[in-house]
C-alpha cells in the first residue's frame, strides 16, 4: 500500500520531526487540545482517533503568534 497522503498533511509525530515545528511532541499535543481556543483548529483534521495537521496551515498559525518587536 503506497502513502497517499498529500505532503501537507502529518500526524503530529511527523510534524515533531519536521524542521517547522519548535515543540516536543507533548507541548505539540497540547496545542492540539487547546486548538479552539488558541486558533490552531482551522489545520487540524480529526478522523475518528486519528489527528491530522495541515503543515501550511500550521506555520500560518505559528508565524501569526510570532512577537512584535519593540
Amino acid at each position: 500500500m503506497s502513502d497517499d497522503k498529500p505532503k501537507d498533511f502529518m500526524d503530529p509525530a511527523q510534524l515533531v520531526k519536521d524542521p517547522c515545528c519548535p515543540f516536543s511532541k507533548r507541548a505539540l499535543y497540547w496545542h492540539i487540545w487547546r486548538s479552539g481556543i488558541n486558533g490552531l483548529a482551522p489545520a487540524i483534521y480529526r478522523v475518528g482517533r486519528k489527528i491530522i495537521i495541515s503543515r501550511s496551515g500550521f506555520i500560518d498559525w505559528l508565524t501569526s503568534h510570532q512577537r512584535k518587536s519593540r
